[in-house]
C-alpha cells in the first residue's frame, strides 16, 4: 500500500494517508487538526497519487519543488490601504494575493516600534473575501478596534498594527 506525505500549508505538520484514500479525479479539503488551517489538493490525472503541480489552497499553487506561490491577483480587484506618517498620508494598493505589513520585512514597510518585523498580512482569496491575520505579533493586530488573529474586511474597516491606524478601502471593477 502506497502512503502519500501531505504538509499543511501553515503550520509545516506533516499528515500521512494512504493513496486509496485519495479520490480519483477530484479536489479534497483536509483541515489540519494542529492549526486548523483548510486547504485542497487533487490526484495527478495520469496516476492518481497526489501531484503537487495540481494541487491547490485557495489563492495559492504548489509548485514542483514543494513551495507554495501565489496565484495571480483577481484583475477586477483594486485594494487601497491608506495610513499617516508624521502627518502624511500614505497610499498603498494593495498589488498581490499575499501582502505583509511589516517593520523591517514585506510588502508595506511601517517603521514604528509596536510593530514587528512581519506584523499583519493582508489575504486575497477572491475580490469579495479578503483576510487580515495577525502574524502573531507581539502587540497585536486590531479591527475596528477589536485585537483579532484573523476577521474578514470590508471597505471602510480600521486595521491597527502598532501606533498606526489604516483605511482598508476596496472595490470591484466591472467591466
Amino acid at each position: 500500500m502506497e502512503q502519500i506525505t501531505i504538509e499543511c500549508p501553515n503550520c509545516k505538520k506533516k499528515y500521512i494517508l494512504p493513496s486509496e484514500k485519495l479520490p480519483k479525479h477530484d479536489s479534497i479539503k483536509l483541515n489540519c487538526k494542529n492549526c486548523g488551517y483548510s486547504f485542497f489538493f487533487s490526484p495527478s490525472k495520469e496516476d492518481n497519487n497526489f501531484s503537487k503541480e495540481d494541487s491547490t489552497v485557495i489563492g495559492h499553487v504548489f509548485t514542483a519543488d514543494g513551495d507554495f506561490v501565489l496565484a495571480e491577483f483577481p484583475k477586477d480587484c483594486e485594494i487601497i490601504l491608506t495610513y499617516k506618517i508624521k502627518d502624511a498620508e500614505v497610499k498603498k494598493s494593495v498589488q498581490k494575493p499575499l501582502t505583509i505589513i511589516g517593520r523591517t520585512e514585506g510588502d508595506i514597510i511601517i517603521n514604528d516600534p509596536l510593530i514587528s518585523k512581519k506584523h499583519a498580512c493582508i489575504e486575497v482569496k477572491s475580490p469579495t473575501l479578503i483576510l487580515l491575520k495577525d502574524l502573531a505579533s507581539k502587540n497585536g493586530t486590531f479591527h475596528n478596534g477589536m485585537r483579532v488573529s484573523s476577521i474578514h474586511l470590508q471597505s471602510g474597516d480600521v486595521i491597527k498594527v502598532g501606533n498606526v491606524e489604516i483605511l482598508f478601502s476596496s472595490s470591484i471593477k466591472f467591466i
